[in-house]
């Protein structure tokens, strides 16, 4: 996923969404962004939703340009390839769905204005498309190897996910099995924060998210100014984004979740409320990292 500062596109469905609380420049009285809150989002808002819009089409027209040229999938690295590419494209308009519901929907290699600047495909219709290119790319590509590359595992879950929102179950429930039968991978039984570490040992992850290429050596902190309380605590973020009390105290005890949940003082308000130490200083990448990957 590629866009401009900030280019972090993996936290924006996280900030906007009612169970994160997120203020803007440091001010208790400015939510941000306000037009979302609304439920009227727009690619017009320079903070997130906009690059995070254009990060997505970005991804889009590459996808496009990749999957127009291969004719030929008699090649196993060119069916990989290929599968990947619609693995991209299908998150990418997932992600701009969540967000926005119909959007413009071009499957193609497009030049000219008129065709790109074509009205609005539906909800139904984009995820419908997203369906079709999961279902394709999954005999395409392979088993899990590697978290950097998008494999038949992940298409799998990628589809569940989507299946399950648009209330397909059972598609949901034999996808996920799928996955969980597959013995790919395996989830955490000890330190659940180990899974939000770069490079980390957790089992857990089937594909990773990358932004880039940077434009300076700021963003491969990764996540945790975003995600962490501010000083002295570990992290050393802005402070700025907290969880909803009622989310943070709907984990019961046992809850292995709850160990990423941290109750601390905002400076910007003065209130005790609840961080999710999801990323922290152990997420930094090297100082000539070109991509931030995040876990």
């Amino acid at each position: 996923m590629s866009g401009s500062w900030p280019p972090q596109s993996y936290p924006m469905t996280d900030i906007y969404s009612d169970d994160i609380i997120s203020l803007q420049g440091g001010n208790p009285a400015q939510f941000n962004p306000q037009a979302y809150e609304a439920c009227n989002p727009s690619a017009a808002d320079g903070f997130g939703i906009g690059r995070y819009y254009i990060a997505a089409y970005t991804a889009i027209g590459n996808a496009n340009f990749i999957i127009s040229k291969i004719g030929n999938t008699a090649s196993p690295a060119l069916k990989q390839i290929l599968g990947e590419s619609l693995v991209i494209r299908a998150h990418s308009y997932n992600l701009l769905a969540e967000v926005f519901g119909g959007v413009v929907l071009i499957t193609s290699v497009e030049t000219e204005i008129d065709r790109i600047r074509k009205p609005k495909s539906t909800e139904t219709e984009v995820l419908d498309q997203v369906e079709k290119d999961l279902e394709a790319a999954i005999p395409l590509l392979g088993d899990f190897t590697t978290p950097k590359a998008a494999s038949k595992q992940a298409a799998q879950l990628l589809l569940a996910r989507v299946s399950l929102q648009r209330g397909k179950h059972a598609r949901a429930k034999e996808l996920a099995e799928l996955v969980i039968n597959s013995g790919k991978r395996s989830l955490s039984t000890n330190t659940y924060s180990n899974i939000f570490r770069y490079n980390s040992p957790a089992q857990e992850m089937i594909w990773q998210m990358s932004d880039g290429p940077m434009p300076s050596a700021y963003e491969r902190y990764g996540l945790f100014s975003f995600y962490s309380p501010a000083p002295p605590f570990l992290g050393n973020g802005t402070g700025l984004t907290s969880m909803d009390d009622v989310l943070a105290d709907s984990y019961e005890v046992a809850d292995t979740r709850r160990e990423v949940v941290r109750k601390a003082r905002q400076n910007a308000t003065g209130r005790d409320v609840n961080y999710m130490l999801k990323y922290s200083t152990d997420t930094l990448q090297p100082a000539s990292a070109v991509y931030v990957v995040y876990p």
